[in-house]
Order: C-alpha cells, then sequence, then structure tokens
C-alpha cells in the first residue's frame, strides 16, 4: 500500500469513528451552548439541535472529503447566520458557539485518532483543515447575521421616525404616546424641546447625537431634545419651548416659525421665538411689510445713495435715534447724519421722530431684508 493510499485510509477511519459518534458531539455542543450563553438558554435543545445538526454535518463532510465548503453549503452557513439572527441570538454569542464547537470537534477528533491509531500527522492536518473551514465559514455565517441585524435597525429606524413624525405633527392619539414612547425605551414623564433645522449636515452635530427624537420632515432634519442646545457654528435651527411630549405639536409649530424667520433674514445659528423678537411676525405678515416698504423705502430710490439711507435710518432706529451714537456707529461726521435723515423725510414726508412711525419705519426695513431685495 502507497503511503498516499494509507494517508487516505486513515482519513476515512477516522472521519468514520466521528461520524459515528456524531450525535453525542451534537447534543455535548447544544448543551454548552444552553448551558455557557444566554441567548441560547432561552431555546430548548429540540429547537437548536436541527439548525447546530446541519452546520456540524456541513462541517465533517467537508473534513472527510479534504476540500473547502462549496458555495452551496456557504450559502447554508450564511442561512444558519439569518436563522439564528432572527431567533435574536447576538453575533458574540453565535461567535462564542462557534469557538467552543471548535473546541468539542477538535477534542472529538483527538480520541478518535487515539483509539483508530492515526498518525499525529494526519490529526494536525486535519486540525488545520477545520480550522481553514472554520474561518470562511464564519464569515459567511457573519454576513448572513448582519444581514437580518441590518434590515431589522432599517426597521426600528423607521418605526421610531414615523413615531416622531407623528408625534411632532400631532398626529398621534395622545393616548397612545406614552405607551409609544416606552416602545422606544423613552421617558413620556420628560420634557423635551422641538427642534428644525433645514441643514440637513446638522445631524452630524454633536449635539444631535444626544437627541431622543429625529425624523425627516418635509425636508428638514426635525425632532426634540431634552435640552436646548448651545450656540452652533454655520447651522440653522430653529428651537420650541420645552413640553411634555403631548404638547410637542405646540413646540414643533415654533420651531418651524422660529427656523422660517431666522432663514428669511439670514440668520445662522440657534434661534428660539423669544430670541428673534418681532421677526416673526414680520415673516408671518407679508402683505402688510410690503405695504409699509412701499410706503417708507420706495421714495428712497434704488443704488447706493438708497442703501446708504436705509443704513443710516437702521443705525438710527438701533441706537435709540441719537444722532452721535449713529455718526460714531458709521464712522460718519454727525451732520452727515442728520443729512440722510432729512433726506429721508424731504424723500417720504414722514418724520422718523415719531415713535409710531418709527416703528412702521422699522416693519419696513426689516421685510425689505427679509426679502432680499
Amino acid at each position: 500500500m502507497s503511503s498516499r493510499s494509507g494517508v487516505a485510509d486513515s482519513r476515512q477511519r477516522l472521519m468514520r469513528g466521528v461520524l459515528a459518534r456524531r450525535q453525542a458531539l451534537l447534543a455535548r455542543i447544544v448543551a454548552r451552548a444552553r448551558t455557557e450563553f444566554a441567548g441560547y438558554l432561552r431555546f430548548s435543545a429540540d429547537e437548536l439541535a436541527p439548525g447546530a445538526g446541519v452546520i456540524l454535518e456541513l462541517l465533517l463532510a467537508a473534513l472527510s472529503d479534504g476540500r473547502c465548503p462549496t458555495s452551496a453549503e456557504l450559502a447554508d452557513y450564511r442561512a444558519y447566520g439569518r436563522g439564528r439572527a432572527e431567533m435574536g441570538i447576538p453575533l458574540d454569542e453565535v461567535l462564542g458557539v462557534w469557538r467552543m464547537s471548535s473546541r468539542e470537534i477538535l477534542d472529538e477528533l483527538a480520541t478518535v485518532a487515539r483509539t483508530e491509531g492515526v498518525p499525529d500527522a494526519l490529526l494536525l492536518t486535519l486540525t488545520n483543515e477545520l480550522l481553514d473551514t472554520f474561518d470562511v465559514a464564519i464569515r459567511a455565517y457573519t454576513g448572513g447575521h448582519q444581514e437580518v441585524e441590518l434590515a431589522r435597525a432599517g426597521r426600528e429606524h423607521q418605526q421610531r421616525a414615523d413615531f416622531v413624525r407623528a408625534l411632532l405633527l400631532g398626529t398621534v392619539e395622545h393616548t397612545e404616546i406614552a405607551d409609544e414612547a416606552t416602545l422606544f425605551g423613552l421617558d413620556p414623564r420628560v420634557e423635551h424641546v422641538a427642534f428644525r433645522s433645514r441643514t440637513s449636515s446638522v445631524v452630524h452635530e454633536p449635539w444631535l447625537a444626544r437627541a431622543t427624537l429625529v425624523a425627516s420632515i418635509e425636508g428638514d432634519i426635525a425632532g426634540a431634545v431634552r435640552m436646548k442646545p448651545a450656540e452652533i457654528e454655520g447651522l440653522t435651527v430653529g428651537l420650541g419651548d420645552s413640553v411634555p411630549l403631548e404638547q410637542l405639536p405646540e413646540s414643533f409649530r415654533q420651531a418651524t416659525r422660529a427656523l422660517e424667520t431666522a432663514v428669511a433674514f439670514g440668520l445662522t445659528g440657534v434661534h428660539d421665538l423669544d430670541g428673534l423678537g418681532l421677526l416673526p411676525a414680520v415673516v408671518a405678515e407679508p402683505d402688510l411689510g410690503d405695504r409699509l416698504v412701499r410706503r417708507y423705502l420706495e421714495p428712497l430710490g434704488t443704488g447706493s445713495s438708497a442703501a446708504m439711507l436705509r443704513e443710516t435710518l437702521e443705525r438710527h432706529l438701533e441706537t435709540g435715534q441719537r444722532v452721535e451714537q449713529t455718526a460714531n456707529a458709521m464712522f460718519v461726521h454727525q451732520n452727515t447724519v442728520r443729512y440722510r435723515l432729512g433726506r429721508f423725510i424731504e424723500l417720504t414726508d414722514i418724520d422718523p421722530r415719531d415713535p409710531y412711525r418709527a416703528f412702521e419705519l422699522w416693519w419696513a426695513l426689516q421685510r425689505f431684508k427679509s426679502r432680499g431685495t
């Protein structure tokens, strides 16, 4: 008998011995899995054995033939990974069971090898082949497990986003809010602040990582956080009041109005209605603002001269209509400010020192800026 045929015969004797004992081997593997890993303890041996038995047969078949797993076998490994994921067994525990199983199979090989008088060199060869097969199988079933995990995460993300949208838009029943919030790990007793941002890159902001509720609404990033964020560079975010979950629609309405106002005036950072003052009213009443623009600003004409007059009027209002402070703010002589104010009165027949007229002039100037004219 040649050495090659002798090795083949020894391999066959060893594998016949292992296959004859495979039911006991499978029982040990399943028993250890249920004893050592919490994710498996939830299932009976009868529930775990069929899947584990298929995998054991695949491993022993490849080892008997001295070959790599086939495409069909890799598909079976992948299906095994999906099955364990659908059972809710974490990937780290599945990996732990595989490591334990490899040791059990290697111990079984060593036991049968001693009984059958198999040379140590062949046992070493089979050990290396088994470990190589395990490496290939692990990649396959890990991919299957991750497929299910990613799909599940996607479904949970969508369900959470749907809940957030319903919560912000007020389309979820008040009686269902507490149960829905608890389902997503939220404390319904904790107040939240609604937010809305038109800049999609806000999702990369560290403060948003702490947001418990996030969704996309009409292309904006919206949701709720437990605490108002600090100033955010380069982004525009509208905030509402801090309220219980059932009152989030009102907070979101406030956040939307604050965002629309900030966008209209080209403001960046975090804004709420308190900080914006009367600017939201300017945005909400475009017809009134346009009438005031026609009355107060169109008579000034267009071009650089009109722009200089508008800037002087705005600075004058900001300084409490103090000529000296206005001149200092604009780095011009006080007489220049007086001349420009006089020119405004001449063109409009309106005295900006009148408090009522001054307020209307302020409104017209803000509406002019919000139009981007």
